[in-house]
């Protein structure tokens, strides 16, 4: 590979929700993992799933689904946790995926701009792109961070005896 195709090419994870398909940079997950035990949000809004505990710190979880204004699905035994690095230097936040992340390689030729679907929420979708014949939503992660703290903050205070929900089984 010359050094010019190398140089075009960038890594990113495709990520599939319930209906749709994410595209992240490659860097900007820090881990995929089985779901776990985590603390149910029993407040507002219904896209915060619940919280874990990370490094003596709570870190939020959420339905990507419905913070883009969608439908939140119903757990599901394929689903896996995928950690998303913070943009705002703290300890990011996690979403809940349909299934395995899968990190694909792309160039121009492989990914092509897409005109945003009806149902992409502007505020948090800053483009769609074709990859090859799948369609993804590429999202704003500091306007998505930026809301997740804001409602984290929010139902922190009553969410103090929250019930645990463990993702074993359905």
């Amino acid at each position: 590979m010359s050094q010019t195709n190398a140089r075009s090419e960038v890594y990113g994870q495709l990520v599939t929700l319930n209906d749709d398909l994410m595209l992240l940079p490659a860097v900007a997950v820090s881990e995929v993992g089985q779901m776990e035990r985590i603390d149910l949000n029993i407040g507002s809004p219904a896209w915060l799933v619940g919280f874990r505990d990370l490094r003596g710190q709570r870190q939020p979880i959420v339905a990507v689904e419905g913070l883009l204004g969608r439908a939140v699905p119903a757990r599901s035994q394929r689903a896996k946790l995928v950690v998303v690095r913070s943009v705002h230097d703290g300890i990011g936040w996690a979403f809940i995926s349909q299934g395995q992340p899968h990190l694909a390689t792309l160039n121009p030729m492989a990914m092509q701009p897409e005109d945003l679907h009806e149902s992409d929420d502007e505020a948090l979708v800053l483009a769609r792109a074709r990859i090859a014949n799948l369609s993804a939503i590429i999202p704003d992660l500091a306007a998505m961070e930026s809301r997740i703290i804001e409602a984290a903050s929010k139902s922190a205070a009553s969410n103090a005896a929250a019930a645990p929900w463990s993702f074993g089984s359905d």
